[in-house]
């Protein structure tokens, strides 16, 4: 059940902005139970099923290590990061280019299968390798920057937090915080999508993600270039 509040939690502001996924917001209140009942849960499963790119990246991880979609370590590798992509990047990078043809474009998929073993696929992965593809429409930096998910610390009502800037550098920036899913404080590490805080920020999740968004952008950013 963890698992499923991330990914919810995690898809709310694009959800709620149309980019992904059935509207749905009445969704979203079951994040305000402590337990769900058999049929919440799978109308949840349901409902990030058509989450079409989330999904597509769940179902490739969980089916290359063996679990399903939806557990607890498969939705923290995609949302945050991992650190077992040499082990299963690979298989991992074949069953995402089946599962992304219908909502990728071809020329991108065409080189997956030839990226580096280990790449972490995360959703940063997927908002800056196919971002590059964008890279002429106006703003896409700054989309790009608001897509992917940062860490931020929490000051105010906003959080300064790691910002994109051209060449694909990071940067500090400042953005304003919703908070829809728990309060913060000053000073909260905090994950954000879309200027949502969707989950707090442990030591641990910190080192998987911090590690993984540089391996991210090292092996896309010659393409931002």
């Amino acid at each position: 059940m963890d698992s499923l509040k991330l990914a919810l939690q995690f898809s709310y502001k694009p959800n709620a902005l149309g980019l992904c996924g059935r509207k749905e917001p009445e969704i979203y209140e079951l994040l305000k139970k402590d337990d769900w009942t058999d049929e919440e849960t799978d109308r949840v499963k349901d409902f990030i099923r058509e989450l079409k790119v989330l999904y597509a990246y769940l179902d490739a991880i969980g089916r290359a290590c063996g679990k399903s979609p939806f557990d607890e370590e498969v939705v923290s590798a995609c949302i945050i990061g991992w650190d077992k992509w040499d082990r299963y990047g690979e298989e991992a990078a074949e069953l995402l280019k089946e599962n992304l043809k219908q909502v990728a474009l071809p020329k991108k998929l065409d080189e997956i299968a030839q990226l580096p073993a280990g790449v972490p696929l995360t959703h940063n992965f997927h908002t800056l390798y196919f971002g590059a593809v964008s890279k002429d429409i106006p703003r896409v930096l700054s989309f790009a920057d608001r897509c992917k998910v940062s860490l931020g610390t929490v000051v105010g009502e906003g959080a300064r937090y790691n910002r994109l800037l051209p060449g694909l550098e990071l940067g500090e920036g400042y953005i304003r915080v919703e908070a829809a899913f728990f309060d913060v404080k000053p000073g909260d590490r905090v994950f954000l999508h879309h200027g949502v805080a969707f989950e707090k920020a442990s030591r641990k999740a910190i080192q998987l993600y911090e590690g993984n968004l540089r391996d991210v952008i090292d092996t896309v950013k010659h393409s931002w270039e």
